[in-house]
């Protein structure tokens, strides 16, 4: 694993270095230098040669003086200079991916999918061409011939047997009985032959059986390594740990619901502040102390109505009365004139008398007001009230005495009311201050519960309590899962009688190659090897029948067998010598035929082996469709039918297949890139350790997918043990970066 990386003298960067971690992220705007520190790291890594078009590029740009160095953890790691640029690193937000025919993590996928590197296609195809061209040749004209010797010793045979059935014309009984019990001899060497090919093939399967059983076994140790390695990982998860999460997730959302219901009643208590602003405002205009003085002035200006009305005394005189007084002197003088001398006098004086009484009678004292100043005052009041308030009164002396003393009484009321509402005001402001005082400690108590939670999940790697439940069930699954595989372990130690897992390991690997070296047939179904068993038992039934004929028919044969032999004396022999002869001719033939016969055995092992090779394309697609549906939240298929992504086939969600080219600019960078995952881990096999360093690399994908995709790497890193190197210059990818690898990150921020 990188360590650190030198640049004595490198672009921007003089006696520089940084260091790494498993997954570091080089942050920084243009021209910040991460396409320097890219171009560092691949030629510290790869050295590639001047001559090449990379390293004149590099030459060109930094200059012949430049100086990189890497510090490796462990062992030194090399990757050629085109599988780099290739298959390692996405630039630019460009995660298109080229195949090169010969590159080595080409050919040693190759050789993965491929029996030692060859294409078992090219294979069967060759010795196909090969078979049937000796078949037209050398190997059909040595048939021929060895089948024309065949058929002259059959003639000669044949000739002989004639010419001893001849001569035992007279004894064609024992003849019957010999050619019988040769027919039979006869069958029962072809079902013995049989059935000792059947027990074989039986052999060789439950062998095959055998090394299944086995092999998972190996499997079984090598998974119980592999789950006690991740049993370590998830020791940090625990149900208590759970607990104690969730308790503090309900703490921190009964702290969210207090400081809610503090900011409420801060809120009302605002609300209702303004409200009592408003009253206080009102209040005061109300109170208006001038108007209240000038209430009083000119109502004592008014009061009391005496100091503005004036008394005045005149005569009043009665219209009657002096009427009468006319009248009277009038009629005393027409007394004079008229009446006799002795009453003139008397009735002239009388009129006179009565008529001065009368006049002293009409005239009377009145005492009256005037209310001339009054009326002015009450004038005076209106109108300076008028100018004062803008209150009309009524013009006259009792409702301006009413509308002053109700106004000096209103004014008087609004003060109280004033004080009132100023003390309710204060009272609110204090009640406001301590609800800001409460809600800051219930929102800081919050805050430090908050920091306690995230504290505990990023102790324990986790995003969320959703994350810790979800790698705590993938604890118990884990557990459950090497607890059934312990057992079945100790069960093949006890049968196999090993002390421990690599003894155990060693034992079946040897057993194992030994089960390879010994059977090269492929093994049989269920039913086909069921079908093979009765076969053997109806052959060995039928071969044990021919026995008991033949032994009967040997038995008569045997009778007359001395005659025989005197009559056709030397007659056998010859017979056997062109059996013998006619033998090794058919032995030569069915040798030739073995030849031929082995030729089309090894052409459909190489058919079959094309076979699997398009299983194990099938197996790549299978990987990459796993890991491109991770990548999109959604399952999709991709199907490989050559060793190229340009030719794949992908399913979109609608399950319509489209060619690569057809895809959007984003599904193709995320299809693209679970394919890079995917074949830069075959291409250095398990156990082998590299790194992928990825320059801008999600620029067509939305949020979602480049969380995802973040996901997908670390998995990835976790599963390959991979190296992860991100430039960027967005902010929010670094974020990302955080939540997802969490304590693995290491950050640089590049200054401009």
């Amino acid at each position: 694993m990188i360590r650190k990386l030198h640049l004595e003298k490198y672009g921007k960067f003089l006696g520089r270095s940084f260091d790494f971690s498993p997954v570091t992220l080089f942050y920084g705007e243009n021209e910040a230098g991460k396409t320097t520190l890219f171009d560092a790291v691949f030629e510290a890594l790869c050295s590639p040669k001047g001559t090449s078009e990379p390293g004149k590029r590099l030459k060109a740009r930094y200059g012949a003086g430049r100086q990189a160095r890497l510090e490796f953890d462990g062992e030194v790691l090399r990757i050629p200079a085109a599988d780099f640029l290739n298959l390692f690193a996405v630039r630019s937000g460009s995660i298109s991916l080229e195949i090169e025919k010969n590159s080595e993590w080409m050919n040693h996928i190759k050789a993965e999918l491929f029996s030692g590197g060859i294409d078992p296609r090219t294979a069967w195809e060759k010795l196909d061409d090969t078979l049937r061209g000796r078949g037209r040749g050398s190997l059909n004209s040595e048939m021929t011939r060895l089948r024309e010797e065949k058929d002259r010793l059959e003639a000669a045979l044949a000739e002989a047997k004639a010419a001893r059935s001849r001569c035992l014309a007279d004894e064609k009984r024992i003849g019957d009985l010999d050619a019988g019990r040769s027919a039979a001899e006869k069958e029962a060497s072809r079902l013995s032959e049989e059935i000792g090919e059947i027990e074989e093939s039986l052999r060789r399967q439950a062998r095959l059986r055998e090394e299944r059983v086995l092999r998972k076994i190996l499997a079984d140790v090598t998974g119980a390594r592999t789950l006690r390695e991740a049993r370590g990982r998830f020791s940090r998860f625990s149900r208590e740990g759970l607990d104690e999460l969730r308790r503090r997730e309900d703490a921190v959302r009964r702290l969210a619901a207090e400081t809610g219901r503090t900011e409420a009643s801060r809120e009302a208590a605002e609300q209702d502040f303004r409200h009592i602003l408003g009253e206080k405002a009102g209040a005061e205009a109300e109170k208006s102390d001038r108007a209240r003085a000038l209430a009083e002035v000119l109502r004592e200006g008014l009061v009391p109505r005496e100091k503005l009305v004036e008394k005045r005394n005149r005569i009043v005189w009665r219209r009657s009365l002096l009427a009468a007084a006319a009248v009277l002197p009038l009629l005393g003088a027409a007394g004079w004139f008229l009446l006799p001398r002795e009453y003139s006098a008397a009735v002239l004086v009388g009129g006179a008398a009565a008529g001065i009484a009368c006049a002293a009678a009409a005239a009377g004292r009145h005492t009256g007001e005037d209310t001339s100043r009054l009326e002015e005052a009450v004038r005076n009041a209106v109108e300076a009230w008028r100018r004062e308030t803008g209150e009309i009164l009524e013009p006259v002396y009792e409702a301006v005495l009413a509308g002053l003393g109700r106004a000096a009484e209103r004014a008087v009321r609004a003060a109280e009311r004033f004080d009132d509402i100023r003390e309710r005001a204060g009272a609110a402001e204090a009640r406001i201050a301590a609800l800001d005082a409460a809600r800051k400690k219930a929102s800081d108590v919050q805050d430090a519960a908050e920091r306690e939670l995230r504290a505990l999940l990023d102790a324990s790697g986790s995003g969320d309590l959703a994350d810790y439940a979800g790698k705590l069930e993938e604890r118990k699954n884990l557990e459950n899962r090497l607890t059934e595989i312990e057992k079945n372990i100790a069960d093949a130690r006890l049968k196999y009688g090993a002390d421990t897992d690599d003894e155990l390991d060693a034992l079946l690997s040897r057993r194992i190659g030994d089960i390879e070296d010994g059977v090269t047939e492929k093994e049989l179904p269920d039913a086909e090897l069921r079908s093979r068993e009765n076969l053997l038992r109806e052959r060995k039934r039928r071969l044990e029948e021919l026995r008991n004929e033949e032994k009967d028919a040997l038995g008569n044969f045997s009778l007359n067998l001395g005659a025989v032999r005197e009559r056709f004396k030397g007659l056998p022999e010859k017979i056997v010598g062109l059996e013998k002869e006619a033998a090794l001719g058919e032995n030569r033939l069915d040798e030739t035929r073995t030849e031929i016969r082995a030729a089309e055995i090894a052409k459909d092992i190489f058919a079959s082996l094309a076979g699997e090779t398009d299983d194990m394309l099938a197996g790549l697609s299978r990987d990459i469709g796993k890991t491109f549906s991770t990548l999109v939240a959604e399952e999709r298929a991709v199907t490989l039918d050559a060793f190229s992504v340009d030719t794949a086939e992908v399913f979109d969600a609608g399950g319509a297949s489209r060619a690569g080219e057809n895809l959007s600019a984003g599904t193709r960078d995320a299809f693209l890139l679970a394919a890079r995952l995917v074949l830069a881990r075959k291409s250095l096999g398990k156990g082998s350790e590299a790194l992928v360093v990825l320059d801008e690399p999600f620029m067509a994908l939305d949020r979602t997918r480049t969380g995802k995709a973040l996901a997908v790497l670390e998995e990835f890193r976790r599963a390959a043990g991979w190296q992860i190197v991100i430039f960027t210059k967005d902010e929010i990818l670094e974020k990302q970066a955080g939540k997802v690898f969490g304590g693995l990150l290491l950050v640089h921020r590049l200054e401009g």
